[in-house]
C-alpha cells in the first residue's frame, strides 16, 4: 500500500479517517504489511501482500458465488489477520487470506507436485515447497483418507478431522509456494494455479483471455474518456485489475485505486497486473472506504448487476465523486432480455437510478460499443443508443454532474488494446515452421467460445508471424511499423510488465516460441 491511499481511506462504518499504525514490512513509502487503526471505531485493519483490508473485525473472507452470494468456502475472520500481524508474523496472515475459490473445495496440496503451468517455458518443472510431502503425517490424517482425497482431488471427499486439516494445509503449502517463487511466476501463471488448477474453475479462463473479449474493448472504448484526465478513478469491484492496468500503465502521476471483495484477486492486481495502482478489499456495494469527492470518476465493468444493494451503491459512487465527477457502467445486463441472471434493470430503470443521484446519463449497447471501437470513430456521448437498447442484452452507462463530457471525442490515433508491453495474444497457439511461428486462435473452453466467439469477427483466426519478430517481441524491441499490422488484427495486444511466463534464458514468453 503507498502512502497516497491513505488520503483516499476512511473507515466505513464511521467515515472517520484511518491511520497508519504498524508497518511490518516495506521501503519507503509502500506498505507490504501492516496495520490501519481507526481510533473512532477502534477497529484494526490488516495490510496483506500490499493490499489494505477494510472489512468489519468479525467480518470473514469467504469465497462466495458471484451473485447469491453463497458461501462456497469459509474464510478466516478480519481481527485473526489482523492478530497475527500484531505478533509480526506476516507468514501466518498471507496464509489466512488464501481462500480456494471451488465448489468442491481445494485439491489436497500435495499435487503441487504434479502441476505445470501450459505456459511455462523455463526448462524447469515446478517444485514442490519443503515440507509439503509430508504434511499429511504431520497432521495425523489416517493414509487411507488423504489417498482418497488425493484420488478425489476434492476436499468435499474428506470427513471430520481429515477436513479441517486440509485446508489450513492447503492455504500453508500454497503461501509457502507463492512465497518461495514469487519473483519468477507471471500472472497467467497464478491465475491458472489458483483458479484453474486447484477449482477448474470458468474464473481462470475469463481473467486469463480478458484483453480482447469483446465486453473488454467495450469497457476501453468508455475508458479511453478517462484516461488521460489526472483526475483520480475508482476502478469497482475491479477484480485481477485489467482496467486499472489500462487507467494506470504509464500514467506517473495518475492515482487508480481498485476496490473488491475477493482478496487474492486484487493480490494478484497489486503485484502482478496493475503495480502503479493501489487496491482495497472491500465491499464494492455498499459503504465505500473512500471519502467524499474523492475521486473524478468511477468505472464499474461486468459486476454492477450482480450488486444486491443497487441503490446504495448508486449513491455510494455519487458520493465518492467530485462537482464534475463521472460514473461509467459496462457490461451490466438488461432486465428486458431473457434469461435473467442476477439483479439486471432496463434501460429506463438504469437511468432512474442514476438521475435520483443528480446525474445525466446516457446508455449504449455493448454491441455498439464494440463497434464504435472496431471502426475508430471517437466515442459519441452527445446521443442515446435508444435503438438498439430495448433488445441489447449487455448495457453500458456514462453518467455524469457536468455537461462537459457528453460530446463527440475525436478517433484515438493508438489503439487502447496497444497499452502495455506488447506481446502476442494468449489465445494464440503457436507452431514453429522454417522461420515463421504458425498462430492459430485456440479457444480454452467452449464455454469461453460461446461467451466470446465475436472475437472470431474481427482478430485474424489464423496467420504467420517471422519468427524474429516474435524474438523482437520477447525482448522489447519490435520495430512499431512492423508490429503495427498485428496490432490492428489483435494478434499482438498490450499487457501487463508481468502477465505472461517468462522463457528461458530471461525473456517473456510474448515472443518465445515452443
Amino acid at each position: 500500500m503507498r502512502d497516497w491511499l491513505l488520503d483516499f481511506l476512511r473507515c466505513p462504518f464511521c467515515a472517520g479517517t484511518v491511520q497508519a499504525s504498524a508497518k511490518v514490512a516495506g521501503d519507503g513509502d509502500v506498505c507490504t504489511d501492516g496495520l490501519l487503526h481507526c481510533p473512532t471505531c477502534c477497529f484494526d485493519f490488516p495490510i496483506v501482500g500490499g493490499v489494505p483490508i477494510l472489512r468489519h473485525p468479525d467480518d470473514t473472507l469467504d469465497a462466495q458465488n458471484e451473485t447469491t452470494e453463497r458461501v462456497i468456502v469459509p474464510g478466516p475472520r478480519v481481527r485473526d489477520i489482523a492478530h497475527a500481524l500484531k505478533d509480526g508474523d506476516r507468514s501466518r496472515a498471507f496464509e489466512l487470506v488464501l481462500n480456494p475459490f471451488t465448489l468442491g473445495g481445494p485439491v489436497i496440496p500435495t499435487s503441487l507436485a504434479a502441476w505445470k503451468p501450459k505456459g511455462l517455458q523455463r526448462g524447469e518443472s515446478p517444485t514442490v515447497p519443503t515440507g509439503l510431502a509430508n504434511g499429511s503425517k504431520a497432521l495425523g490424517i489416517k493414509a487411507a483418507i488423504i489417498n482418497r482425497i488425493r484420488k478425489n482431488g476434492l476436499l468435499a471427499t474428506a470427513k471430520g478431522n481429515a477436513k479441517k486439516a486440509v485446508l489450513p494445509l492447503w492455504r500453508k503449502s500454497l503461501a509457502r509456494y507463492l512465497t518461495e517463487r514469487r519473483d519468477r511466476l507471471s500472472a497467467l501463471e497464478i491465475i491458472e494455479l489458483y483458479y484453474g488448477f486447484y477449482s477448474n474453475s470458468e474464473i481462470s479462463n475469463y481473467f486469463s483471455y480478458r484483453y480482447t473479449q469483446p465486453r473488454h474493448l467495450a469497457a476501453l472504448c468508455l475508458a479511453s474518456v478517462l484516461r488521460d484526465s489526472k483526475e483520480a478513478v475508482l476502478d469497482l469491484a475491479c477484480g485481477v485489475g485489467h482496467l486499472a492496468h489500462y487507467l494506470s500503465y504509464g500514467q506517473q502521476d495518475k492515482r487508480v485505486v481498485g476496490i473488491d471483495r475477493d482478496f487474492f484477486r486484487l493480490f494478484i492486481a497489486q503485484n502482478f497486473i496493475a503495480p502503479q495502482a493501489s487496491f482495497v478489499c472491500g465491499e464494492a456495494d455498499t459503504s465505500l472506504p473512500f471519502a467524499d469527492t474523492a475521486f473524478g470518476a468511477v468505472f464499474c465493468s461486468d459486476a454492477f448487476f450482480c450488486f444486491l444493494q443497487r441503490a446504495s451503491a448508486a449513491r455510494e459512487m455519487a458520493r465518492v465523486i467530485g462537482p464534475e465527477g463521472n460514473i461509467v457502467l459496462t457490461r451490466t445486463r438488461n432486465f428486458a432480455v431473457e434469461p435473467r441472471q442476477g439483479y439486471e434493470l432496463t434501460a429506463d430503470g438504469y437511468r432512474r437510478l442514476f438521475a435520483g443521484c443528480g446525474l445525466k446519463s446516457v446508455l449504449f449497447s455493448e454491441n455498439t460499443l464494440v463497434r464504435q471501437y472496431l471502426g475508430r470513430q471517437g466515442l459519441d456521448l452527445t446521443v442515446d443508443d435508444e435503438a438498439n437498447l430495448e433488445r441489447s442484452e449487455w448495457l453500458s452507462i456514462f453518467a455524469s454532474r457536468s455537461d462537459a463530457p457528453f460530446r463527440h471525442y475525436p478517433a484515438w490515433t493508438e489503439w487502447p488494446h496497444a497499452v502495455g508491453r506488447l506481446g502476442v495474444n494468449p489465445l494464440y497457439e503457436r507452431t514453429p515452421r522454417d522461420g515463421q511461428v504458425g498462430l492459430k486462435v485456440r479457444f480454452p473452453s467452449g464455454w469461453y467460445r460461446y461467451q466470446n466467439e465475436k472475437f472470431l469477427e474481427y482478430a485474424q483466426a489464423e496467420c504467420s508471424v517471422p519468427a524474429a519478430l516474435i524474438s523482437a517481441l520477447g525482448a522489447g524491441e519490435a520495430a512499431a511499423d512492423e508490429v503495427q499490422p498485428y496490432i490492428d488484427r489483435f494478434v499482438v495486444i498490450g499487457m501487463p510488465d508481468r502477465y505472461l511466463p517468462v522463457a528461458a534464458g530471461g525473456a517473456s514468453s510474448a515472443g518465445a516460441t515452443p
